[in-house]
């Protein structure tokens, strides 16, 4: 079996070999680890520092953001033949030794995922607004039901080929959620176990500009992609909010036994938008289930072959 670590880096020369270094070069059940470097448009001697290391590197022109070098990174693994995929950022924050810990979860549990926890709360040299965006990431996901997973913005993590192949990252912000979801939608399962998570010793993230910045993409890609994959539900609980509202109102509209038309006519809209709802969730769940048989036809198709 072939194991492919894939490390997008922007900007990382005095990081990036280092944890190319820690990357280990056996583990049981694997025959072949390699590394690729998907350098984001870095300025500086990072894709040097990388092919030193002995890794491949792919370049984007210009800098293109997390979601995209990752989509770069998966399809050069793929198309190398990995049968399991590491996702590792580049800036050492990770003990890229620790990838043995993952894999040991995977063959334990025989889980298609499993996500590094850097058990955030704990982590006090974590800017705030990291941690803030982190937690209210991964309790989102939790609350709309997606996910067990306790630290859903990890960027260590790994995988198998099958449930790469399954991935379609629309975000241009980060991956992470996406996968998440997706990967609960398609049926794969997914386990999570801590790892180290040590203090950033140079520069600052590539990814978070601003918590208003990193909250508001993120919750962006976790509601569409939601809604896009697993849309019944959360139809369902929409319109359930507003079926409740209505009948509050309606309770309301009706108090001291006298009728309140003006409140009867808000409970009636609210009743209305909540069977909108429940319409749009059977159209769009309609949808959804025709791209989970469609991509339940492409894995049968591709287990034959």
């Amino acid at each position: 079996m072939r194991l492919i670590v894939i490390i997008p880096a922007h900007n990382e020369e005095k990081s990036v070999g280092r944890v190319l270094a820690d990357i280990p070069t056996t583990l049981p059940g694997l025959s072949d680890i390699r590394s690729i470097v998907i350098d984001d448009g870095s300025t500086d001697q990072t894709v040097a520092k990388a092919r030193a290391s002995g890794a491949t590197v792919m370049s984007h022109s210009s800098r293109l953001g997390l979601a995209a070098a990752f989509r770069t990174g998966l399809k050069a693994a793929l198309a190398s033949g990995a049968d399991v995929i590491v996702t590792l950022d580049a800036d050492g924050q990770y003990k890229a030794g620790e990838i043995s810990l993952l894999w040991k979860e995977m063959r334990r549990t025989h889980a298609d995922l499993v996500v590094g926890n850097r058990c955030v709360f704990a982590q006090k040299h974590m800017p705030a607004g990291n941690r803030i965006g982190n937690i209210l990431g991964s309790l989102m996901l939790r609350v709309m039901g997606v996910t067990h997973i306790r630290d859903a913005s990890s960027g260590f993590r790994m995988f198998s080929a099958e449930l790469g192949k399954s991935l379609r990252i629309m975000s241009r912000h980060t991956y992470t959620h996406e996968m998440l979801i997706q990967a609960d939608a398609y049926g794969f399962r997914a386990a999570e176990i801590p790892v180290t998570f040590l203090p950033r010793a140079h520069g600052k993230s590539k990814l978070v500009r601003t918590l208003r910045h990193h909250i508001l993409r993120s919750c962006g890609t976790i509601v569409r992609s939601t809604f896009l994959y697993r849309p019944l539900r959360k139809f369902l609980l929409l319109s359930a909010i507003c079926m409740v509202g209505a009948g509050l109102m309606t309770a309301y509209a009706f108090r001291d036994f006298t009728f309140h038309f003006r409140t009867f006519t808000v409970a009636f809209l609210f009743a209305v938008v909540g069977l909108q709802f429940l319409i749009l969730g059977v159209i769009a769940e309609a949808f959804a289930s025709d791209r989970r048989v469609a991509h339940e036809q492409e894995r049968t198709v591709s287990h034959r072959s």
